[in-house]
């Protein structure tokens, strides 16, 4: 269960920073959006979600996570740019 917390909260954050980096500004740009359609629905599957949120976010955005019982993963960098400025609880 707590796993299932934890992805919540990094889905929410992800989705933050995606908005302030590329819709906040104007939500109706064409640009943007053409972006987004490239980089989320005509994108190679096979590079990977990792590889689709470093292109969205920053390759500094993610980072790896590795724990002393040997599971580990990617984890949002709290001390990227791209997260500087995003509130949660706001």
């Amino acid at each position: 269960m707590p796993g299932r917390l934890v992805c919540y909260v990094q889905a929410e954050l992800a989705a933050a920073a995606l908005w302030a980096r590329w819709l906040d500004p104007d939500p109706l740009d064409p640009a943007a959006g053409a972006v987004l359609r490239q980089l989320l629905f005509e994108s190679d599957a096979t590079a990977g979600s990792a590889a689709t949120l470093r292109a969205l976010l920053g390759h500094r955005a993610l980072c790896e996570l590795q724990t002393p019982c040997g599971a580990g993963g990617l984890v949002p960098d709290l001390s990227a740019p791209i997260f500087q400025d995003i509130d949660l609880f706001g």
